[in-house]
Formats: structure tokens, sequence, C-alpha cells
């Protein structure tokens, strides 16, 4: 399961990887106009947002399962093996309390979006899609704690030196 997992929050961090090019070159398309044509891009920065919105949430749960967050391990390093699980677990398991209530709220939020079907001032973009995509993002995470409360429940502890 856990390598299941894994793919999903692979595929998805490509998604934000390609994100993250896109709004590279919208950004130095858009100063390029700006500066040379005195035309900036109409829109570019509701685009920045959308688009940030991709690069965050669908590379969170990739950066979980790699350790790619920053941590403060201190103390961590130097407790005992039960120790270092005990933690591990207790912090997994508020990590997926936190992730849970986050889907929810981006959720509820999207419905709300939709009810009242707001958009951005100038391209008229609908924020429901985004904020429901959103919680997909929010999902592959939460799957990649789920994936490691498992591989603890198995006998490992969490580390930087992960596979």
């Amino acid at each position: 399961m856990r390598g299941k997992i894994k793919k999903i929050n692979y595929y998805m961090q490509y998604i934000s990887g390609f994100t993250l090019v896109a709004l590279m070159i919208l950004t130095v398309a858009d100063v390029i106009m700006r500066s040379f044509l005195n035309q900036p891009i109409g829109g570019s920065y509701e685009l920045t947002s959308v688009f940030l919105t991709f690069i965050v949430f669908y590379a969170v749960g990739h950066a979980q399962h790699y350790r790619d967050h920053v941590v403060i391990d201190v103390l961590y390093d130097r407790l005992p093996f039960r120790g270092k699980r005990f933690i591990s677990y207790l912090s997994s398991i508020i990590y997926l309390i936190i992730t849970a209530l986050m889907c929810y709220v981006v959720y509820f939020y999207g419905q709300q979006l939709i009810a009242t079907n707001a958009t951005t001032a100038i391209l008229k973009i609908p924020h429901w899609p985004v904020v429901l995509l959103a919680a997909v993002g929010l999902i592959g995470y939460f799957l990649s704690i789920i994936a490691d409360l498992l591989f603890l429940k198995e006998g490992g502890i969490m580390s930087n030196d992960v596979d």
C-alpha cells in the first residue's frame, strides 16, 4: 500500500513541477512585456495565485514521503529507538488529524464557492475548481501520512534517511 501511495504522490508532484515551470514562464513573460512593451499580461497576478495552489498542495505528499519538510531533530536524534518510534507515531497521528481537518475545511469552502459562484476579478476564473483541486492535493498528503503510520506499525521509525 505504501508503494501505491508513493506512486500517487509521485505523479501529483509532477503536476506541481509542471505548474512551477508554467509559473516561471508566465512571470518572465510578464516582466519582459511590462519592461519593454509597457504592456503587462492581464490577469497574471490571478494566474500566479492559481498556480501556487497547485505547486504547494500537489507537492506536499511527495515531500512528506521523502522527509523534505523542515524538522528540528536535536532532541529526536538523542532518543532511544522506542522514544523515536513513540515521537514518530504521536507526531504522525497529530499530522493526520490536522490534515483531515484541513481536507474537510477546504472541501467545505469549495462547496461554499460553488454556491456563491465566486470568480477572479479579471479573468473570471471560478474559485471552486481550484479549491477542490487543492483538497485533492491534501488527500495525497493525508495518504502519505497513513503510509507513514503503516510503516511505523510494521516496526520502522521515521527519519530523514528514506528510500
